[in-house]
């Protein structure tokens, strides 16, 4: 078996027996394995879902919507955009300039964009603002250029390296399902501490085994998975960083940094417990950091607070995979066919980006800050009784906001640069106090 020797077994019920026709993304993983020898679970994904050819972003069909493998919120009803163009334009008054750049990471095919950008025009609120769609996928980008076309100042590019701008940034960095997309690696809680999962060959079979961290992860083993060491300071930063945003907090925050200081010798993590974590995260953080002179980051999706995502009941991590709207649990089913997705930590989230100068000033699920911030508009769908907008709109409220559907599974957070929040969404509820670290112990 192509993999590390000794006591690091395979795997058990993780092998997957090939088909008789490999698919070529697959093929491209096992000949990489045989030459190389282990490799790192982050490296699987990016090679499944982004090789530039055979990938599952980059296949000609579209992955999402009612024909391909799962829904997104702009899938879901257009009422979404419609209150994305709330949003915009009051985080650009707060702004108060006359140039304001809205850049959407992972744009995919601009159905959001689109959208928005529609609302805006109808409304004459496009004047002044400066749109650029990052998307890193071929057929992708093909697909925004044309729905985005009839917009003036609308750039499509594939890095955010390609954005141009003159003495810093100033609006917004948007995202929706952008971080959950992002390759993960797998780790696993063992008697002799933490080991990550790798993809090796047993035969001509892809197949899983625990190994040592790789480089990748070691390297920022403390930021995705903070050692016991440095655990208080961390708390204690990230609170008072909470507390400039929201002095409600105050008390809060420090009693809950105290309680979870007293955990650390409780060790958390269950025996056979498995997580994921996401270095390319902190880069994407340190990135936008540097890009945002002032304004927002707007992020969208679907995850938790470190200390919720990694409680113990969740023993098998979050990693799901997406085939024609069905979800299965085989990685190496499907190749270069199927999303492999994880949940996002929004504590990593708001750390790398406090490094990076941007505050979390606002974490809230996304039912409240969509009912919150679309209040009016919403009101001003329904007030219309009767027809077929009536019940689009109660249809949309019921997906995008309900604790059952979208409304609590999905969260959304606000960092902060240079600006404060505006000021018709200060009376969201704040959840920002679940994002203090945890106490994650190597």
């Amino acid at each position: 078996m192509t993999g590390f020797h000794g006591d690091n077994g395979l795997v058990q019920g993780k092998e997957h027996m090939n088909m008789k026709t490999k698919s070529q993304v697959q093929e491209l993983i096992v000949q990489e394995v045989r030459r190389k020898g282990p490799m790192d679970f982050g490296r699987f994904v990016d090679l499944a879902l982004y090789h530039p050819v055979y990938g599952y972003y980059n296949r000609s069909a579209n992955p999402r919507g009612r024909g391909g493998d799962y829904f997104t919120a702009p899938q879901t009803s257009p009422l979404f955009a419609e209150i994305l163009a709330e949003a915009v334009v009051a985080m650009k008054e707060a702004v108060g300039t006359e140039h304001f750049t809205f850049i959407e990471m992972g744009a995919g095919r601009g159905e959001l964009l689109a959208a928005l950008l529609s609302v805006l025009k109808r409304e004459k609120k496009l004047s002044g603002v400066n749109v650029w769609a990052v998307e890193r996928s071929r057929p992708a980008r093909d697909h925004l250029w044309r729905a985005l076309s009839r917009f003036p100042r609308t750039h499509v590019v594939e890095s955010l390296d390609d954005v141009e701008y003159v003495g810093g940034l100033e609006g917004c960095l948007f995202s929706n399902e952008f971080f959950d997309a992002l390759p993960f690696h797998r780790l696993r809680y063992t008697a002799s501490g933490w080991k990550e999962i790798y993809v090796v060959l047993d035969g001509d079979r892809l197949a899983e085994e625990e190994g040592p961290l790789s480089e990748s992860v070691a390297n920022h083993a403390k930021a995705v998975i903070p050692a016991q060491a440095g655990i208080q300071s961390g708390v204690h930063g990230l609170a008072s960083g909470l507390r400039r945003n929201d002095g409600a907090l105050q008390r809060s925050l420090g009693a809950e940094a105290s309680e979870q200081e007293s955990q650390l010798d409780k060790g958390i993590f269950m025996e056979g417990q498995e997580i994921e974590v996401r270095p390319t995260a902190l880069k994407a953080m340190e990135e936008w950091g540097r890009v945002l002179n002032r304004g927002y980051v707007l992020t969208f999706d679907y995850g938790y607070s470190r200390e919720e995502l990694y409680r113990p009941d969740r023993i098998a991590g979050t990693w799901l995979c997406y085939h024609k709207h069905q979800v299965n649990r085989d990685p190496f089913a499907h190749l270069g066919d199927q999303d492999i997705t994880s949940h996002v930590d929004f504590t990593q989230l708001a750390e790398a980006g406090r490094s990076a100068g941007l505050e979390p000033s606002l974490f809230c699920s996304q039912g409240l800050f969509l009912s919150h911030v679309g209040r009016d508009r919403i009101q001003g769908f329904l007030s219309e009784k009767g027809g077929a907008l009536h019940t689009n709109v109660i249809s949309a409220i019921q997906q995008l906001m309900h604790p059952g559907a979208m409304g609590e599974t999905f969260w959304t957070l606000v960092q902060t640069k240079g600006v404060s929040l505006p000021a018709s969404w200060q009376a969201i509820p704040n959840r920002s106090r679940r994002l203090a670290p945890s106490s994650i112990i190597m």
